[in-house]
C-alpha cells in the first residue's frame, strides 16, 4: 500500500498525514517542502497513487505545514514546471536529508573558527566539507588568503626589525644573538618563500571569481579549473 490507514479518513505516509477527498489531496507534514509552491503557470505536478495533482494552497499552522492539492485539470495545457513522485521513498529521502542538514547545522558553529584553515585544503575536500556541514567554501578560501596576508605581513615586519636591529648591533659592536628569538625565530624567509607565491597566484584567481576554490599550492598541480567541479 502507498500509506498506512488511520482513523477519520486520514492515512500515514511515513511521518506525513494525508487525506484524499474526491479531487483533493491534503498533506500535513512537519517538513517545509520548498519545491511545493503555488503557481499560476508552470505548476509543479505532484504524483500520488497514480493521480496527478498541483498545489492549490499551503500554510503553516499548529507547528506543521498544511498542503492542499487539487487534481491536475484535464483541460490544462500548460507544461509542468517539474514532477514530484510523492510516495514513501520520497518522504524517506526528504526526512533523511533534513536530519543530515540539522546535524550539519549543529556542527557548523564549531567549524566556523576553522574557516581560514579549511580554506587551505584542496578544493574537492572543501566541496565535501561544504556538502556535509553546510560551510561556504568560497568564504573559507577568502579567509585563508586573509590569513596568509596577515602572516606574510607579520613575517615581513619581523624580518625588517631583525635586519635593522642586527645592522644597528653590528654598527655599535653589540651582541645580536638574542635577536634570533624575535618574531618567528629566524624563519621569516622560509615562511615568505612558502606563502608569498601561493598568495600571489591564488588571490587573483579569487578576484576573477573562479568557480574552483583552490587550496594551498593546489594551483601548482591544477592550472585549469576542472569542468566537472
Amino acid at each position: 500500500m502507498a500509506s498506512d490507514e488511520t482513523r477519520d479518513g486520514w492515512t500515514r505516509l511515513g511521518r506525513d498525514r494525508i487525506l484524499i477527498r474526491e479531487d483533493r489531496l491534503v498533506v500535513v507534514s512537519r517538513a517545509d517542502m520548498s519545491d511545493w509552491v503555488v503557481r499560476e503557470f508552470r505548476r509543479t505536478a505532484v504524483l500520488h497513487a497514480g493521480v496527478r495533482y498541483c498545489l492549490d494552497h499551503r500554510e503553516r499552522r499548529d507547528g506543521a505545514f498544511h498542503y492542499a492539492l487539487k487534481r491536475w485539470p484535464d483541460e490544462l495545457r500548460d507544461m509542468a514546471g517539474g514532477i514530484i513522485e510523492y510516495d514513501r521513498d520520497y518522504v524517506a529521502r526528504r526526512d533523511a536529508y533534513t536530519r543530515a542538514l540539522t546535524k550539519a547545522r549543529r556542527a557548523e558553529p564549531l567549524l566556523v573558527p576553522l574557516y581560514p584553515l579549511i580554506g587551505l585544503l584542496p578544493g574537492r575536500v572543501k566541496g565535501w566539507t561544504a556538502d556535509r556541514y553546510g560551510l561556504s567554501e568560497e568564504k573559507a578560501t577568502v579567509l585563508s588568503l586573509y590569513l596568509e596576508i596577515a602572516i606574510v605581513l607579520a613575517a615581513t615586519t619581523f624580518l625588517t626589525i631583525r635586519l635593522g636591529a642586527m645592522g644597528f648591533a653590528q654598527g655599535f659592536g653589540l651582541r645580536s644573538g638574542e635577536l634570533a628569538s624575535i618574531g618567528f625565530g629566524d624563519r621569516e624567509g622560509l615562511i615568505l618563500l612558502l606563502l608569498a607565491p601561493d598568495l600571489l597566484i591564488r588571490y587573483p584567481k579569487v578576484l576573477r571569481g573562479g568557480a574552483y576554490p583552490y587550496g594551498f599550492w593546489e594551483w601548482l598541480f591544477r592550472w585549469r579549473e576542472p569542468e566537472d567541479f
